[in-house]
């Protein structure tokens, strides 16, 4: 993988280090990202946490075949997680390909592929996605899940348990929150594009942000939502409003200043900082969209 890569950055400065930790945990400072390439000596599987959706899995979990975000969304948790824009890949992809096979071996589950990454906005420099694809008919029992904002689809091979699913936001909110991200248009475009060639596609509709007009503005969304996917090849949708540990809340306003996102007065419930009571008022609104067009038990709350 590290010659794929090398060979698609043929100009890119090329310098060792002894141990990925020591630049990936770096504070950026404001400097251009770097990828880093590694070999990851520990698990690339971990048990789902709290913030990761099974949709109906008996068991969940994800892998980190690679760490740290192309984009830079002003909400993102990976920004309360890491002080750095670095993006990281572990080259020994075997190997985590090998321990969800062995996963597969206790039961149906899933297995989200892109937790701390894009691993689609990153593909054409790794080429993971084809690599989960062709695994993904090995682990019929496994839900292979690849979530992403990248539009940039790789034509890989079709498996029923293979999942692409889609972030979208209103305009309004990429616009301001969600930078070097494509447009909900393009976005659109790319669900259609996986549908068309068979894929099981699920929407996520998360984090949904508070933001002054916002009854308006998810309103007119999921109606256009509504209008432009056709919701009978639809797997399954998230819904979910913006939630972050309050230790990542403080480490962002410590990393990346003070923000509309960091400021936002949030209402602290067992350590994680939410909308409080306005957070159902912001979910009403997305089942309000969705349910004259999708049936209530194919979508999950977050």
């Amino acid at each position: 993988m590290s010659r794929r890569i090398f060979a698609a950055l043929p100009k890119a400065q090329v310098v060792s280090i002894h141990h990925y930790k020591d630049v990936f945990d770096r504070n950026q400072d404001g400097r251009k990202p770097a990828l880093i390439l590694a070999v990851k000596k520990d698990s690339f599987l971990y048990d789902g946490s709290q913030n990761c959706q099974a949709f109906g899995a008996p068991m969940a979990y994800y892998a980190l075949p690679a760490m740290g975000c192309p984009f830079d969304c002003q909400y993102c948790f990976l920004k309360g997680m890491y002080p750095t824009a670095n993006i990281l890949a572990f080259v020994n992809i075997d190997d985590c390909l090998t321990e969800i096979r062995k996963l597969a071996e206790k039961g149906p589950a899933q297995v989200s592929l892109s937790y701390e990454t894009d691993l689609i906005a990153i593909d054409h420099l790794t080429g993971f996605v084809s690599k989960f694809a062709a695994l993904a008919p090995e682990v019929p029992d496994l839900t292979l899940e690849i979530r992403t904002k990248a539009v940039n689809l790789p034509l890989v091979e079709w498996a029923s348990n293979l999942v692409f699913s889609f972030t979208l936001s209103p305009q309004e909110i990429i616009g301001r929150f969600e930078k070097k991200t494509s447009s909900l248009s393009a976005r659109l475009s790319a669900v259609k594009a996986a549908q068309d060639a068979g894929f099981a596609v699920r929407l996520c509709f998360d984090p949904m942000i508070l933001t002054p007009g916002w009854r308006k503005m998810y309103t007119e969304f999921f109606d256009r939502i509504r209008s432009e996917v056709d919701f009978l090849r639809v797997r399954d949708v998230s819904v979910g409003s913006f939630r972050i540990p309050k230790d990542y809340l403080k480490n962002m306003r410590k990393n990346y200043g003070e923000t509309e996102i960091s400021l936002f007065p949030y209402t602290l419930e067992k350590g994680t900082y939410t909308y409080g009571e306005a957070e159902n008022e912001l979910l009403q609104v997305a089942l309000d969209g969705l349910l004259p067009v999708f049936p209530r038990e194919k979508i999950y709350l977050d």
